[in-house]
């Protein structure tokens, strides 16, 4: 026989030692693959950066990791800052955060912010004819330098420089090595199968043990492992694990009898006992305990969706800040083991030919004669009573054909020798375990018309069994007498029956509470008094699945309409239902754990609450448990463990040793994408948008691995929003953003609430388009600004080019127009001073009028037009020198009233001319028609309206005779011209006012 046929038997004897003495893991692992989004069930390595960010090495790509989705890095022809080869065959993140990639095509340096893969030249490679390029996994040194092997050579690397310096191995091997640098800085190396210690000094490698091909014959070794604690372990291909002795100077075999063992991880389970990942075995993985020598075979099973996938282990990796193990299998994808995540262990009743829809788990109880506490029962409605072996996982099925009475069990007590009462369809089952002997109680129950079902049993103080039926009401069996009678709790005139008897209690003055279908009932036992509890706060016509007597005075019990909190008197105290977070209603069992803690469950989710603070969570499939809705066994033994059953299946707990995730997640930004395109981001740099780019999407993730779909997160951007948004995705998009800079904060809370604090995620950085700048808006304002002093130039041109036209007008028309009219005045009034003839001198006198006539109104057009008169006070002053001139020389008192604080204001030349116009008709009106001895002229401004009335005392008119004349009509007409009005009041010897009023 060869020495590898040998070697194979010699595995083989081994393996079948392995499973002989091993037993079966309970522990449950979260599964990762490509139906999750992962690039390749094959994976080789496993890392967490700096940045809380999980990244594995498969055969196809580099994949980060956020807990919700993968991102991943393939080789893409053409590009050369892309990855150089899909094959990852190690990952290692110096202190700058940079990674090294081992790969299929050498050593790649990975930049993370810039995004680049950089393939670091090898010279060993150049005129490679094999192809094999591929090279281990880094580890790096006190120093800082990366040291790795490649097929020929150790290799160390300066990460700055990225200076190569080359040592030849003592043989060639095949495929890459291994590389480890313990806590004193020594290089081990494996070379093949065989172990190495490398000293750089003297560039010379010690051979330590292992095979050497074609020299040496000893055992294929694993890989090399070092302990916090220093300790040196190194795996084989059949002789388990060796300890690196370092008084001698050797590796030692280690008396574990693990067989295969080529990688392992030392953890610690929630009892604080220490123990071992170890890859290897026929499984591909498995638990040892060194302490009792024990082996836990984490067995595939096509039933437990938890387990193990059976592929073989790659490599195995403890996040230690959160405790989550990540495994790493060839075929399998990524295994995580996560005791924050998982809470729940996981029970598998084996499957039975007659294995139905009826197989609900309804009672587990821990046998009391069993010293060692590991043998329990498990009571299934459908297949029966199994006893369970937790130590070895084992069941052994009691059913109908080995001496009960129906295999439909609802539930179990068992009194303090030992005797099982097992409550099925058509009786009860009392087994003795120790004879494995039956005797029945049956034929008690004679409700008509019904499947006689006993659903309830419960053991007394006294010792006397307490039985609950379907429909027949509660019968009391005494053990010690073997009578058995039925006992009324009821008002038969209300209830013909009270229906299902679900749950018994006792409580501490003996008496019995009772959850029925038509609600919960109180019986003293001694005295026969009842109570039926339907005071307010409970539901109306209630039904009851389930009741427990708590601490501190507390019932609580479980209705359809949520959970009632009552007092022993009947006070209801609350009722929690779905404004309390409660997604079910349904309550079907409540159980109050010894931290006070209230466990519900329902037809949908675990739920435990909090009386103190009222705070309800909430647990499901992604806790371990066999599903969301538990309407079956929901129980907790006398060491405080609960149960809950399921089809053919339980989860079992301690409520005190449940680990919860404490940790607030941190958060880090995963893309950045503008116009829906990706955008580059630099951590610590403010996102910039330019003009245009007005939708702005930030992916972020909560770095927090425990059931990352449970996260939560709030956003707030400064600057924008007035208060917190929650969302539900770790996503923002905003959309046209206004310019100007901004600061977006995140919090995030893990799969238990816990909320991290606000954390600063980027600032923002909008630049608006030119029209919405600062600088565009002066430029604006300089532009309007030019424009208006323009104008008012051009105005005050255009006032002074008028000025002088009118300056102009009025001197000539008084040199020449005024001194033609003098001149026809002077020389008819001589005229007709030397002609006597009656007929000429009449018209001589009528021109020297017209003369006058005309040289008067040529005086108002002179003085109009005159810019030195273009303020109201000339206008003022000329009306006063007018209504004096006209009025005093017929006798007429005129009197002038001008408004105190009367401010000087400048009229326009129509303004000026066209008041003047009607204050002088107004004037010489009262001098030829009203027959008046007093004239009144008021002037009042106030704001910009100049309010003008004329009113005497005289003998007034009929305004509709006097409207059919040319005078008001004419005022009217000025009026509106300079947008005013004119109001005329005059009643017969009462006098006439005229009222003008305009704005200037």
């Amino acid at each position: 026989m060869s020495n590898r046929l040998r070697l194979v038997f010699f595995l083989v004897i081994l393996l079948f030692a392995l499973v002989s003495n091993a037993q079966t893991s309970s522990i449950s692992l979260v599964h990762y693959t490509t139906d999750h989004g992962l690039s390749h069930d094959e994976v080789n390595a496993i890392i967490k950066d700096k940045d809380g960010f999980m990244w594995f090495g498969t055969n196809g790509g580099l994949n980060r990791f956020d807990g919700r989705h993968f991102k991943i890095y393939i080789y893409e022809p053409g590009k050369p800052n892309s990855l150089p080869n899909n094959e990852i065959l190690g990952i290692t993140e110096d202190a700058d955060g940079t990674l090294w990639l081992a790969t299929a095509a050498g050593l790649c340096r990975f930049d993370k912010t810039q995004q680049r893969f950089q393939l670091i030249d090898l010279p060993e490679y150049h005129d490679n004819i094999e192809g094999n390029e591929r090279v281990s996994r880094m580890a790096i040194d006190r120093k800082g330098n990366g040291w790795f092997s490649s097929i020929n050579h150790l290799v160390k690397i300066n990460l700055k420089t990225l200076d190569i310096q080359r040592f030849s191995l003592p043989h060639k091997q095949p495929d890459r090595g291994h590389v480890l640098i313990d806590k004193k800085g020594r290089i081990w190396i494996n070379v093949d199968v065989a172990l190495y210690r490398f000293d750089e000094a003297t560039g010379a490698f010690l051979y330590m043990f292992g095979h050497i091909r074609g020299q040496k014959l000893d055992v294929d070794i694993g890989m090399i492992y070092q302990e916090d604690d220093g300790t040196l372990w190194c795996g084989s291909w059949g002789s388990g694990w060796y300890r690196y002795n370092e008084q001698k100077g050797i590796f030692e075999d280690y008396p574990d009898q693990l067989g295969i063992a080529i990688d392992f991880l030392a953890d610690w389970d929630q009892e604080g006992k220490k123990f071992y990942w170890v890859a290897g075995g026929l499984d591909g993985l498995f638990l040892y305990y060194p302490e009792e020598a024990q082996i836990y075979r984490m067995s595939p099973n096509p039933r437990e969706s938890y387990s193990h996938n059976g592929s073989a282990v790659a490599d195995l990796y403890k996040d230690k800040a959160s405790g989550i193990v990540w495994i790493a299998t060839r075929g399998g994808g990524i295994e995580k083991y996560d005791p924050k995540a998982i809470k729940f262990q996981r029970g598998l009743i084996p499957l039975k030919t007659n294995f139905s829809q009826f197989s609900m788990v309804s009672k587990v109880l821990r046998d009391r004669l069993d010293p060692e506490g590991e043998r329990y029962w498990v009571g299934v409605w459908g297949t029966g009573l199994y006893e369970w072996n937790r130590r070895d996982n084992t069941f052994y099925n009691i059913d109908e054909h080995n001496g009960l009475i129906s295999n439909e069990i609802f539930d179990m007590v068992q009194d303090v020798q030992g005797t099982l009462y097992i409550a099925t369809a058509g009786g009860v089952n009392i087994y003795n375990p120790n004879t494995g002997k039956f005797q029945y109680l049956k034929g008690f129950m004679n409700y008509p018309h019904v499947s006689q079902k006993v659903l309830s049993v419960m053991m007394d103080h006294a010792g006397k069994l307490w039985i609950g039926a379907n429909y027949d009401g509660i019968f009391c069996y005494d053990p010690a007498k073997h009578s058995l009678k039925k006992v009324l709790f009821y008002d038969t005139t209300q209830f013909k029956t009270v229906g299902y008897i679900r749950a018994i209690q006792e409580d501490n003055q003996h008496r019995l509470w009772i959850a029925t279908h038509s609600g919960v009932f109180r019986l003293n036992p001694t005295t026969g008094e009842w109570r039926y509890f339907n005071s307010n706060g409970l539901p109306n016509r209630y039904r009851s699945d389930g009741l427990y007597l708590g601490r501190n005075g507390n019932v609580w019990i479980a209705t359809t309409q949520g959970l009632v909190q009552m007092d022993t008197s009947g006070k209801v105290l609350y009722r929690y239902t779905k404004k309390d977070e409660l997604q079910s209603e349904h309550i079907f069992g409540v159980i109050e754990d010894a931290q006070g803690m209230v466990w519900m469950q329902t037809t949908n989710m675990l739920y435990r609450l909090n009386p103190i603070t009222k705070r309800i969570d909430h647990f499901d499939k992604r806790d371990g448990l066999f599903g969301n809705s538990m309407t079956d066994g929901f129980n907790m033994t006398d060491e405080g463990e609960i149960f809950i059953g399921f089809q053919n299946a339980f989860n079992y707990f301690q409520p005190e040793k449940l680990v919860f995730n404490t940790d607030p997640p941190s958060v880090k930004i995963t893309a950045v994408k503008v116009l829906n395109r990706e955008h580059e981001f630099k951590p610590g740099e403010p996102i910039v948008l330019q003009p245009r780019e007005n939708v702005l999407s930030i992916e972020f993730a909560a770095l927090n691995f425990s059931q990352s779909e449970k996260n939560r997160y709030e956003y707030f951007l400064e600057g924008f929003d007035q208060t917190w948004q929650a969302a539900d995705q770790p996503i923002v998009t905003y959309t046209n953003l206004n310019g100007g800079e901004y600061t977006l904060w995140v919090k995030a809370a893990n799969n238990d609430r816990v909320w991290s604090k606000p954390i600063k995620l980027t600032a923002l950085k909008v630049i608006p388009p030119f029209r919405k700048t600062w600088y565009f808006a002066a430029l604006l304002a300089f532009i309007a600004a030019g424009i208006v002093v323009s104008i008012l130039v051009y105005q005050q041109q255009q006032e002074r080019r008028v000025a002088i036209i009118r300056e102009r007008i009025a001197r000539d028309l008084h040199d020449d127009m005024g001194s033609a009219l003098s001149s026809i005045r002077f020389f008819s009034e001589f005229a007709r001073s030397k002609v006597a003839n009656p007929e000429v001198s009449p018209i001589l006198q009528r021109i020297s009028e017209s003369a006058a006539t005309l040289s008067e109104s040529m005086q108002d057009i002179i003085w109009a037009i005159n810019t030195k008169n273009d303020q109201l006070d000339d206008l003022v002053t000329r009306m006063r020198q007018f209504g004096l001139k006209i009025l005093e020389a017929r006798g007429i008192d005129f009197k002038v009233h001008v408004s105190e604080g009367f401010r000087p204001t400048r009229l326009n030349i129509g303004q000026r001319r066209n008041i003047y116009l009607i204050f002088k008709e107004a004037i010489n009106n009262a001098a030829k028609y009203a027959d008046c001895n007093h004239v009144e002229l008021h002037i009042d401004l106030t704001a910009n309206q100049l309010r003008v009335i004329i009113e005497d005392n005289g003998k007034g008119f009929n305004e509709q005779e006097v409207e059919r004349g040319n005078g008001l009509n004419n005022m009217r007409k000025r009026a509106a011209e300079i947008g005013g009005t004119l109001d005329v009041k005059s009643q017969n010897a009462k006098g006439t006012m005229i009222e003008l009023k305009v704005r200037i």
